[in-house]
């Protein structure tokens, strides 16, 4: 089945706003009509502030100023005041390096009509730079994102990724990139007898309920059209990706913890084992200094001879031996230091 350029368009448009509304909800704002909603300039710096961090320009920390910061901003209603408000906005745009081609006249509407491809082509631009903003092994943006799904989904049955296209039509290339990461909410086995649309529908509900990745898509849109708009289907595995690569990130945090619990651990029985045994070693030394340290020898040749005995087998037997304990609790003490360090 393939689909009119009216029908690619309607749906763009319902993708788009579906996305604007995503970012937008966190300022309690809501695109009724994407082509309505933007005309004022209000709704686009809005947008444009919340994807952009605030409105970071670059790296340098640097925040745009856009004009519904203004204390006293209204929204504007004259036609000269809605092109001012939007050029603001394509100013910023300019400024972070897109190429944007839409100028304000191409939002305020002409003769009932808006410049619907323009407005569109804008905002999928957006989405491009602030939601498909990736790199997979060199490779980045949309390539990088293809990359990456094909694979994670290569090992899969009657699955295969060569596009944004016509591979995700009948929703198994979805439940293998969810299987991939998430095995224990998707069952592969229940559609291989399951048609496009029920499987389209099942997947983008448990995503939506279980991962809370955003219902973009409706089923019919891409089910078992020929060539379906990969406009409608980057963002939504954009979604996922970031989702997952979060999975990734915390698992490599709960891994590091993990090291340094053991680590931790493990410089606990060091310290135990340098304590006791250096303990060990002090009371020793102490029993000796008070055994030696004695300079009443006796009277007698007999008691002479005795201690004399007693201090060449503490010399010959006794001494080297702690020599070892010691050299043995100082190798302790500098692997705990190094450790440490």
């Amino acid at each position: 089945e393939t689909m009119s350029e009216a029908g690619w368009i309607n749906i763009q448009k319902k993708t788009f706003t579906r996305w604007a509304n995503l970012y937008l909800m966190r300022k309690n704002i809501k695109i009724e009509d994407l082509y309505v909603d933007f005309e004022d300039g209000f709704v686009l710096g809005n947008l444009l502030q919340i994807i952009s961090n605030g409105g970071l320009v670059g790296e340098t920390g640097n925040k745009y100023k856009f004009s519904h910061d203004k204390k006293r901003y209204k929204r504007p209603t004259m036609k000269i005041k809605k092109c001012e408000s939007l050029g603001i906005g394509i100013r910023f745009m300019k400024q972070v390096g897109l190429r944007v081609s839409v100028e304000p006249n191409n939002f305020v509407r002409d003769s009932a009509n808006y410049n619907t491809g323009l407005i569109l082509g804008m905002i999928w631009m957006l989405i491009l730079r602030y939601e498909v903003n990736l790199e997979i092994d060199g490779v980045s943006g949309k390539e990088g994102l293809l990359k990456w799904c094909q694979r994670c989904t290569k090992d899969y049955n009657n699955v295969k990724v060569g596009n944004f296209g016509s591979s995700w039509n009948n929703g198994k290339s979805f439940a293998a990139l969810i299987h991939h990461h998430r095995p224990d909410l998707i069952d592969m086995s229940k559609y291989e007898d399951m048609n496009s649309m029920d499987t389209l529908e099942d997947v983008f509900q448990i995503a939506h309920s279980e991962l809370g990745i955003p219902l973009l898509i409706d089923p019919e849109d891409i089910a078992d059209v020929g060539r379906p708009d990969d406009r409608v289907i980057i963002p939504y595995v954009a979604f996922l990706f970031k989702l997952f690569a979060s999975y990734q990130k915390t698992s490599a945090y709960v891994k590091s913890v993990s090291r340094a619990l053991e680590l931790s651990g493990k410089h606990s029985r060091w310290i135990m084992q340098y304590d006791a045994k250096a303990n060990e070693l002090k009371n020793w030394m102490s029993q000796m200094q008070t055994a030696f340290g004695d300079t009443n020898h006796g009277q007698e040749l007999e008691e002479i001879k005795s201690r004399l005995t007693k201090f060449a087998q503490y010399r010959r037997g006794e001494k080297p031996e702690r020599r070892e304990q010691l050299t043995e609790v100082a190798g302790h003490l500098n692997t705990l230091n190094a450790s440490c360090r």
